[in-house]
């Protein structure tokens, strides 16, 4: 529902938190009911906790910055 509230071709965000190394980001593409075409996007990308663990674990500021631009914007 929020995807449609921003508008024609919205784009929201779901981080979920998971233990699944091979966890994969996932996209739903919501479409009209009349084939208006793609009406908004929702991704689903996962926040690998055993991943955030390591790179708190091992204070890298670097990889945590990095990580957190990922979840953030996706994989560049």
């Amino acid at each position: 529902m929020y995807s449609l509230s921003q508008g024609q071709g919205g784009l929201v965000t779901i981080l979920y938190q998971t233990l699944a190394a091979a966890a994969r980001e996932a996209r739903i593409e919501l479409h009209g009911p009349l084939g208006q075409g793609r009406r908004a996007t929702v991704i689903l990308r996962p926040v690998k906790l055993v991943h955030l663990e390591g790179l708190i674990r091992s204070s890298s500021s670097h990889g945590m910055a990095a990580y957190a631009r990922e979840l953030a914007f996706g994989a560049l």
